[in-house]
């Protein structure tokens, strides 16, 4: 095993490579700067997003949406509406229980115990949209998988904040 003593460590702006000189053959290593951002993450205690091991299609289409790790406890519908909308699971409930949220384009009936799975597609209400009511404005999310981990569920998903759909509340 060699040993290497550092002399120099020079990080370039222009650059994405970090430069170590050591003293012992004067050779360079050149190391990615990525790993000075894991090693951040780390001192921070967060994690690096993980690859969700499932290949998403390309179906032509620009990608509007945001790939998101939701870290619950259950895969109850009023946990991954809450962690969605950033308000606590009282009012997530609120929204279930007053129809303003959808499983699959179906109305569900009026509990916050559904149990989401994977392919489910969550939408939940926002507004009408403004001049045709008709349609309405809501946050969608597509449950893609979950993986049980010791500290609950890592809910893999997709996230469109501003999707348009047909107003099942519009009662006219």
């Amino acid at each position: 095993m060699e040993v290497f003593q550092m002399t120099a460590l020079t990080i370039s702006r222009t650059s994405r490579l970090l430069r170590l000189n050591h003293t012992l053959d004067y050779g360079t290593i050149n190391v990615l700067r990525e790993f000075q951002t894991f090693g951040g993450l780390c001192k921070n205690y967060r994690r690096p997003k993980i690859d969700i091991g499932v290949e998403i299609p390309d179906d032509g289409l620009p990608k509007d949406y945001r790939l998101q790790v939701f870290k619950v406890s259950s895969r109850r519908l009023d946990s991954i509406v809450s962690r969605a909308v950033g308000q606590g699971r009282g009012q997530a409930e609120k929204l279930i229980l007053t129809g303003k949220v959808q499983i699959n384009e179906e109305d569900i009936p009026k509990k916050a115990a559904y149990y989401v799975q994977e392919n489910d597609i969550i939408d939940i209400w926002k507004q009408p949209v403004e001049g045709n009511t008709k349609f309405a404005e809501v946050h969608r999310i597509e449950i893609i998988n979950y993986v049980l981990t010791d500290q609950g569920y890592d809910i893999n998903l997709k996230s469109w904040k501003d999707f348009y759909v047909q107003n099942w509340r519009d009662k006219n």
